[in-house]
């Protein structure tokens, strides 16, 4: 019969010491504000539409296939604002 070798003791998986931590992008995202009164509670969103379409968010290295319009009313003035969401949406499987 054939023994079996010892595991190596002093060897963990994992992260070498002293290796440095991953630098991880921070994202920070500021709710939309009115532009009349900069409140930033509004009803709950109607006359939503959606297209459709493959593309890269102006401005940003992001990609999409879909856009989403809608629109809202602030709490606080009234004033009615239009929504762009850029929507990355995963395939149904099939």
């Amino acid at each position: 019969m054939f023994k079996r070798k010892p595991k190596d003791v002093g060897k963990r998986s994992g992260r070498p010491p002293g290796s440095p931590n991953r630098e991880y992008l921070d994202l920070i995202v500021l709710p939309p504000a009115c532009p009349r009164c900069e409140g930033t509670e509004f009803t709950p969103r109607a006359q939503t539409r959606s297209l459709e379409v493959t593309g890269c968010v102006p401005g940003e290295n992001r990609v999409y296939n879909r856009i989403v319009w809608s629109k809202a009313r602030c709490v606080a003035c009234g004033q009615w604002l239009a929504f762009r969401e850029y929507q990355l949406v995963a395939a149904a499987a099939e």
